[in-house]
């Protein structure tokens, strides 16, 4: 499924602006770099989505790549623990 380059700005703005605006629920100071970040992004969706493309392919495939790491190893940690906790087991 592809994502369209607008969509990914979108989310990206929306996450650094949760990052930027977080330490305010603990009386901390505004991170002013993400929320630079938060616009910047926003402003990309907005006016020139298609210039967050190359950006958008690399998210993808280290998408991609995080999975094919990560999903083996799930995959072989549930089945050690499944031999560890269930020995006896049919």
């Amino acid at each position: 499924m592809r994502s369209s380059n607008r969509a990914f700005s979108l989310v990206f703005a929306m996450a650094f602006s949760i990052v930027a605006f977080w330490p305010l629920l603990g009386g901390d100071s505004l991170r002013y770099w993400a929320l630079a970040l938060g616009v910047a992004f926003l402003i990309g969706a907005v006016v020139w989505p298609d210039s967050l493309r190359v950006l958008n392919r690399w998210w993808t495939r280290f998408g991609l790549l995080l999975g094919r790491v990560v999903s083996p190893l799930a995959l072989g940690l549930l089945i050690l623990a499944r031999r560890k906790f269930f020995v006896f087991s049919a």
